[in-house]
């Protein structure tokens, strides 16, 4: 006599939705800030993916191109109040809003990563629209295997430059540029921060602090919770409040996912000592990892 019975059913594993947290690099190459008027440059994506649960919160950076526009160029735009879930087969879905005066809507379709820090596939479609003269519509789209690169956290450091002019007041006198500055910064913050109508997940956040040597204006500064400094995909937006009683902010963007090097450009300095009449700036244009 034989018993029977019915097949047992198959374990179904769950999806660990926390390997897709981090920072991820869409295409070939970083986006960049740097573009040249008449001439046109790649589409380029990196993005910074927060996770809870099965949903995520992202920030990021687009590099596209306008080929309908009077003049064409190449046009760079956040990824602001994106956000997505996570299917039970690991299958995500993430789409930003638009919003005005131009309208920018990117979707990002893929599949959770194997490993930590193990690469995924998927899609992405982008469509940029203006309703200002001279601006443009474009759209794209393509297939993307997108690589991690780390959470920034590091010293970076470099000469500044640029005579620091004041402007918006005739006669002012020039305000002479720092030798160096030298910027500490970590990602990631203990909670989301809500500006305005905008939330930037907790890994858009950026804390850090600030070395000046030879200015006349100030020598130090940190970031301050009441103004936001953050990421989004690879480009870097710092606020510093000076020891002077200034604010100065510094853009710049993540050159390569090896991290070793920053490239920034005009800071702007407004507030304290020197910058109470006008605000002035000064240029940094590369900022080196320090070892």
């Amino acid at each position: 006599m034989t018993g029977c019975g019915g097949t047992p059913a198959p374990v179904v594993k769950a999806v660990d939705t926390s390997l897709l947290a981090g920072n991820w690099q869409l295409t070939d190459s970083m986006p960049s800030g740097l573009f040249i008027l008449g001439q046109q440059n790649p589409f380029r994506l990196a993005v910074n993916f927060d996770v809870s649960g099965n949903v995520i919160s992202a920030t990021g950076v687009v590099n596209d191109h306008c080929t309908n526009s009077s003049v064409p160029s190449g046009v760079s735009f956040g990824l602001l109040s994106t956000t997505g879930t996570i299917a039970p087969d690991g299958s995500f879905t993430v789409q930003t809003q638009g919003n005005l005066p131009a309208s920018q809507m990117v979707t990002i379709q893929g599949s959770m990563p194997k490993t930590a820090g193990g690469p995924w596939s998927g899609t992405y479609s982008s469509a940029l629209s203006s309703p200002l003269p001279g601006g443009c519509t474009e759209s794209s789209s393509g297939s993307f295997t997108a690589t991690p690169f780390a959470l920034v956290n590091g010293t970076y450091a470099g000469a500044a430059t640029g005579g620091g002019i004041i402007s918006g007041q005739a006669g002012a006198p020039v305000v002479p540029p720092p030798t160096s500055i030298e910027i500490t910064v970590q990602q990631g913050g203990d909670a989301s921060i809500q500006v305005g109508s905008l939330r930037f997940p907790k890994i858009s956040i950026l804390t850090g602090s600030i070395r000046v040597q030879g200015s006349s204006c100030f020598a130090s500064g940190t970031t301050d919770g009441t103004l936001l400094s953050n990421i989004e995909g690879n480009k870097i937006e710092l606020v510093f409040a000076m020891d002077d009683g200034s604010m100065m902010r510094l853009s710049g963007s993540l050159t390569d996912a090896t991290e070793s090097q920053i490239t920034a450009g005009l800071v702007l300095v407004t507030g304290g000592r020197c910058g109470a009449s006008s605000p002035y700036t000064f240029v940094a244009r590369v900022l080196d990892r320090k070892p």
